[in-house]
């Protein structure tokens, strides 16, 4: 069975595009289109894993029948819950009762999802052919971060599983009509998502306050006024060395020996 669409879209037109450093203009987007039916060929699409069963208990009880945690800890995550409305699990992490790669197994074991913090695994497995189609900024905001296409839609890597909203922004962008979740930490998607768009960090990094504010990037430095006096006083120099050389040799040399 095929996934309903039969083209992967650029970019939305809402979605933030790169420039051209030297222009400022809009750069021309790369053509990342690519026919599914040629991609599953191609590649092979992967089996589609079972995921485990929901499970029904509430965090905190689920991890007390699982013995991660004790009955006096529990009591005490509720007690604070009670005072602060908070979630139980990341209560308990906060404590310290569990640590981070149980908070998020437990999250994916209440949706019945698959885990994993294989994190070799994850980059040899990810399809690189999806990742332009979501910006960097999107990623974090969604904490979502697509994976690689199975024959019935789209499986993403997800620190936040069953968000309506995540889901229903990748099956907009995606054209698909199913999202399957693989849960990682948080932590892990930062990772990850930084590893393969390197790139285009490092030019954000380089160009992103030229783009958002030219008068403070280190490309635009000197103000007019600035750069006409500095002109003006290469100007002098310039005739200062060509009339008398000697006499700003000595100058240089004394400016030099008294700061």
């Amino acid at each position: 069975m095929h996934p309903p669409f039969t083209n992967l879209p650029a970019r939305e037109e809402d979605s933030p595009q790169s420039q051209d450093p030297s222009t400022g203009e809009d750069a021309a987007l790369p053509d990342v289109s690519i026919s599914i039916e040629d991609l599953l060929l191609e590649q092979g699409a992967p089996p589609r894993e079972e995921a485990p069963s929901p499970c029904k208990l509430p965090m905190g009880e689920m991890l007390l029948a699982q013995g991660i945690i004790t009955q006096k800890q529990l009591e005490e995550a509720l007690f604070y819950q009670r005072r602060t409305q908070g979630r139980v699990g990341w209560i308990l992490l906060t404590l310290g009762y569990i640590h981070r790669l149980q908070l998020f197994k437990a999250m994916a074991d209440q949706a019945g999802l698959s885990f994993t913090s294989n994190m070799e695994g994850l980059l040899i497995k990810i399809d690189l052919l999806l990742l332009p189609l979501v910006q960097y900024d999107e990623v974090i905001q969604y904490q979502s971060l697509p994976y690689y296409l199975e024959n019935t839609g789209l499986v993403i890597l997800t620190a936040y599983p069953g968000n309506e909203r995540t889901l229903s922004f990748f099956k907009k962008r995606f054209h698909v009509e199913e999202i399957r979740e693989i849960v990682i930490t948080d932590t892990d998607l930062t990772k990850v998502t930084e590893m393969l768009h390197r790139e285009r960090l490092l030019e954000n990094s380089t160009y992103g306050l030229l783009r958002t504010k030219p008068e403070k990037s280190a490309y635009s430095v000197f103000t007019r006024r600035q750069l006409f006096f500095a002109g003006l006083f290469s100007l002098v120099v310039l005739a200062w060395g060509y009339w008398g050389i000697f006499s700003l040799i000595l100058s240089v040399n004394l400016f030099v020996q008294i700061f």
